[in-house]
């Protein structure tokens, strides 16, 4: 049995997605034919409850007191105790573990200890080309001293491919078409999210604010589209974090566009599916636009048996193809987006017809797909 330690800082509570996909990607793993898995986090959250998900690993470290602090010096001393704690932690099991598998730069020094000094493989999961220059170093660092590279996107291993060579694409994330399994009408969910039937809902559920690396994701360019469409075309961004109003909703009003935007607060994953089966359409802004901004919520949308309208960018296009299981758009251009939305009102057999083409795609894009790809790649980096 191959020994698989995902190192990580995670706050198991935090509801972001990172968090869901690392641990679906565990579970995932923990099923592949001779692999165990063990999912180790500095956050103690779930101490003395392993036994709900026999995988996870929750330390008791010193770092859970700055974990919650938005000051820089207070965070980077959480990040330091989180090193010591997860150092200890790897030379305590030093003799259970074969593989050290992560996707945080900021463990590099961990990483580094079991590679050279305890003798491990390093497996390293990329997300991302970061802006912050010191943050791309150490995550450059990462993908050259790492053994074998997991890449979310084909345009970061052709980045990465200049640091290691054995790099593999896995997109990190599943359609989970048993979510949106439903005898039920539309108009349940409509009713149910407070949608009003004879409107048409373009939906997007999701982060409405930044990126990690402080790109937008893009909303705002939804929002200054709905003055090119007819009034009776409606725009809900479902992900409000903060209390009073917010951006959007200032930018909305200064379109003149009072009940046409909702801005939703946050709900979780469950409660998110209603709003994804209540819209008419469902929208994809730009994530960020860089090469590892593939967004989780493209892959469920796939499966969600409705139209998507999507910005084209480099991360989308390799999931997503215009005219055939989506309709992309210049995300920059307004009218762009209003233009691929009325066809599709206009045309709903067409939206149709690239709704059921996304559903079949789904299929490709599972946890346990994705557990085997890696699974397999690791269990090859071992031998």
């Amino acid at each position: 049995m191959l020994k698989i330690t995902y190192l990580s800082r995670i706050n198991f509570f935090s509801g972001k997605a990172h968090v869901y996909t690392i641990t679906k990607t565990c579970s995932a793993l923990s099923r592949v034919e001779g692999l165990s898995v063990v999912l180790v986090s500095t956050d103690d959250s779930l101490m003395g409850e392993e036994k709900k998900d026999e995988f996870i690993v929750s330390l008791n470290s010193f770092s859970n007191k700055f974990k919650t602090s938005p000051n820089f010096f207070v965070y980077n001393l959480g990040t330091f105790f989180a090193n010591i704690s997860l150092l200890k932690y790897v030379w305590k099991n030093r003799k259970n573990m074969d593989i050290v598998y992560f996707r945080d730069h900021l463990i590099l020094p961990v990483v580094l200890f079991a590679k050279y000094i305890l003798g491990k493989k390093i497996v390293y999961e990329s997300h991302y080309i970061l802006t912050k220059k010191f943050g791309q170093w150490l995550t450059e660092k990462s993908v050259a001293v790492s053994d074998g590279v997991v890449c979310i996107a084909a345009a970061l291993k052709n980045y990465y491919q200049k640091f290691n060579k054995n790099i593999i694409v896995s997109f990190c994330a599943s359609s989970e078409k048993e979510k949106f399994q439903t005898d039920l009408p539309a108009s349940h969910f409509r009713k149910k999210v407070g949608f009003p039937e004879n409107l048409f809902y373009l939906v997007y559920t999701g982060n409405i604010d930044v990126t990690g690396n402080g790109d937008s994701y893009g909303v705002e360019d939804v929002v200054r589209a709905l003055p090119f469409m007819s009034a009776d075309i409606c725009f809900a961004a479902v992900g409000k974090k903060t209390e009073g109003k917010h951006s959007l909703e200032f930018l909305a009003e200064s379109l003149g566009l009072s009940g046409r935007f909702k801005c939703v607060p946050w709900v979780s994953r469950e409660k998110a599916v209603d709003y994804i089966l209540a819209a008419d359409l469902l929208i994809i802004p730009k994530s960020g636009a860089k090469p590892g901004n593939s967004p989780t919520k493209m892959f469920e949308y796939l499966a969600a048996g409705r139209p998507i309208v999507a910005a084209d960018t480099p991360a989308i296009g390799e999931v997503l193809r215009d005219g055939i299981n989506a309709s992309l758009v210049d995300y920059e251009n307004p009218k762009a987006w209003a233009e691929a939305v009325i066809y599709l009102k206009e045309n709903p057999e067409y939206g149709k017809k690239i709704a059921a083409r996304a559903e079949k795609d789904a299929d490709l894009y599972t946890w346990k797909n994705r557990g085997k790809t890696i699974g397999n790649f690791i269990k090859k980096i071992y031998a």
